[in-house]
């Protein structure tokens, strides 16, 4: 006696699916078909998605860049309002 065994796999009807593209498309107004990533592989997603990090982790050290650079300029005019006084008559002195 010989035994066989199937596998199934679930898919989605394409009716059904459709229908759920459809009502997304109505709801929020993008068309997911059309997307540029529908017609991509997933390696090509992921390549994708990795370029996008890696771009994103260099602006990143850009903006550390910038801050630690203008750090100091903002803690002095931070510090100008406290240093200068106004008296009742307009004159201005500043602070020791």
């Amino acid at each position: 006696m010989s035994s066989t065994t199937t596998t199934t796999t679930f898919s989605p009807p394409p009716i059904a699916f459709d229908a759920v593209l459809d009502d997304y498309t109505d709801r929020i107004g993008i068309d997911l078909t059309r997307q540029p990533l529908a017609a991509q592989s997933s390696d090509a997603i992921v390549d994708l998605l990795q370029d996008k990090a890696k771009a994103f982790k260099d602006d990143q050290e850009e903006n550390r860049k910038l801050i630690d650079y203008l750090g100091p300029f903002v803690h002095v005019l931070r510090a100008l309002p406290s240093m200068v006084l106004v008296s009742g008559d307009d004159n201005v002195a500043v602070s020791a």
